[in-house]
């Protein structure tokens, strides 16, 4: 039976990685490029093709490690 738990907890635990990595990103990401060209702080990304794309870049990764710790999750049994 530990070894069950044991098991159950490390999913949780990689699960909850993923979904602070997935916050991390996508506030950094999309909160940062805002920050630096519309308030000038730190260096701003001027071209508008490169501050949408990095945007929608850090978004995607956000949403795919999101996606995996769900899925993390799913593999718990009980």
């Amino acid at each position: 039976m530990a070894g069950k738990n044991a098991r159950n907890e490390a999913l949780k635990l990689i699960a909850s990685w993923f979904n602070g990595a997935s916050l991390t990103i996508a506030g950094a990401g999309v909160a940062l490029p805002i920050l630096s060209r519309y308030l000038d702080i730190g260096t701003a990304i001027w071209r508008p093709e490169l501050f949408w794309n990095s945007i929608v870049i850090c978004i995607g990764c956000a949403v795919i490690l999101h996606l995996l710790g769900q899925y993390m999750v799913g593999a718990i049994n009980d």
